[in-house]
């Protein structure tokens, strides 16, 4: 991941497009819903799918600016 706080997210020194926080706005603002893509693991546990995993990420820390409280939606690849 990219970031590692809100903070870090919210100020977007990696020069992300879309930024998180405009992301973030776009959720707020257009009721906007962006699952994050995630597949199942052979150990049983879940990964951002690797074959974008910035794309991911920027929608993880965007639903964490806009919805601190709420659980993130994914949507889960059978690969």
């Amino acid at each position: 991941q990219p970031y590692s706080t809100v903070s870090e997210a919210s100020e977007n020194k990696m020069d992300l497009i879309p930024s998180p926080y405009s992301l973030a706005q776009k959720f707020l603002e257009d009721e906007t819903i962006i699952p994050i893509k995630v597949y199942l693991k052979q150990n049983g546990n879940y990964s951002i799918a690797a074959y974008d995993p910035i794309g991911d990420s920027k929608i993880y820390w965007a639903w964490k600016i806009a919805f601190p409280q709420k659980k993130i939606p994914v949507y889960i690849i059978n690969e």
